[in-house]
C-alpha cells in the first residue's frame, strides 16, 4: 500500500505541467505566421467567400514568453499583446460524444482607438509551418490558415 501511494503521488507530479513551461502546440506556435488563406460564410448562407486579401501582408508573431505582436499591413501598424492556449471540451449531441480542442486567444490594445482586441481561434491545428483554425462571430464564419516565415 505504502509503494501504491509513492507510485500515485509519481504520477500525478509527473503529470502536472510545470510554470512557464510551454505545451507541445505552444512550442510550435513561436515565430512569425503570414495568412495564406482565409474564407468568410457569412451566417445562413451557403456562399463561401474568400478574403485572403484582407489579410495579405498582416504578420502574427507568438513569443515563447506569451508575448504576441500583429503587423497590420494596411495601416502600417504594429500592435502588442498577451496570447495563451486554452484546452476546450467540446459535446456533440448527434453522436453524444465529448473531445477536447484547443482555442488560441491572443489579446492587444489598437494603439489608434484605445480598443481591446481578441482574437479567438476554435478547433486550432499547428505543425511546424502551418496553422489552420475557425472562427465565429455575429456576422459569420472565419476559416484561417496561416504559414510561418
Amino acid at each position: 500500500m505504502k509503494n501504491l501511494f509513492f507510485l500515485f503521488l509519481l504520477i500525478s507530479m509527473a503529470s502536472c505541467q510545470k510554470e512557464g513551461k510551454l505545451t507541445y502546440t505552444e512550442k510550435r506556435l513561436i515565430g512569425s505566421w503570414f495568412y495564406t488563406d482565409v474564407d468568410f460564410m457569412e451566417r445562413w448562407s451557403l456562399k463561401k467567400d474568400d478574403v485572403t486579401n484582407d489579410y495579405f501582408g498582416d504578420i502574427l508573431t507568438f513569443k515563447n514568453d506569451f508575448s504576441f505582436m500583429y503587423e497590420d499591413s494596411d495601416a502600417g501598424l504594429v500592435f502588442e499583446g498577451v496570447w495563451q492556449v486554452n484546452q476546450v471540451s467540446t459535446y456533440n449531441s448527434g453522436s453524444n460524444s465529448s473531445s477536447m480542442v484547443e482555442t488560441l486567444i491572443a489579446s492587444y490594445k489598437n494603439t489608434v482607438t484605445g480598443e481591446i482586441i481578441q482574437l479567438v481561434w476554435d478547433d486550432l491545428w499547428v505543425n511546424k509551418t502551418h496553422i489552420r483554425s475557425n472562427n465565429s462571430d455575429k456576422e459569420g464564419h472565419y476559416t484561417f490558415e496561416l504559414k510561418k516565415f
